[in-house]
């Protein structure tokens, strides 16, 4: 095997492989797009007018505007939203009735449980296994849940909002 600065050549029985390096050097100033120092017509310098064009095209820093106060985290919407997580999962599996699930979840969100027990099959009953919410606004809650349908562990996806009555509904689901 011959080493040099440049490329490496390795004999094999279809003849040799010859490996290059790459050199790369970085552009100084991400910003700059400037090749040419003058035009190549009339011979004008472009280097003045150039740097103070490219300064000005240059985006001002944004004005984000007032900073504002996280999110005050309801401490009822992590435990609620995971049972009924729970009790949704039940009735996707046939242990619980359907119309036990109208004060827990929108008819969006019942009739996706009925399409979706029938595609996954189940052999023993579907768990949630872990389930982490974050609220990104007062009145709702997203949860990211690791739930074990049948021999698979699976994903799911779901939106909750507080209702009028207080209590934490789920308007959206998706087993992922």
């Amino acid at each position: 095997m011959r080493t040099t600065d440049t490329a490496q050549t390795t004999k094999t029985s279809r003849g040799p492989i010859v490996v290059s390096r790459v050199r790369y050097e970085p552009i100084p100033d991400e910003h700059a797009a400037v090749v040419l120092t003058e035009c190549p017509h009339c011979g004008h310098d472009l280097t003045e007018s150039a740097t103070a064009a490219r300064v000005a095209a240059r985006p001002a820093p944004a004005l984000l505007g007032e900073i504002t106060a996280d999110v005050t985290r309801d401490p009822a919407a992590g435990p609620r939203a995971r049972r009924v997580l729970v009790t949704l999962l039940e009735a996707f599996d046939g242990r619980r009735p359907y119309s036990q699930m109208v004060a827990l979840a929108t008819p969006q969100v019942i009739r996706y449980l009925r399409v979706a027990a029938e595609l996954y099959r189940r052999e023993s009953p579907s768990r949630v296994l872990s389930c982490h919410v974050s609220q990104p606004h007062e009145g709702a809650a997203e949860v990211a849940a690791l739930c074990r349908i049948g021999r698979r562990a699976r994903a799911l996806a779901a939106r909750f909002e507080l209702a009028e009555a207080g209590d934490w509904r789920c308007i959206a689901l998706r087993v992922l």
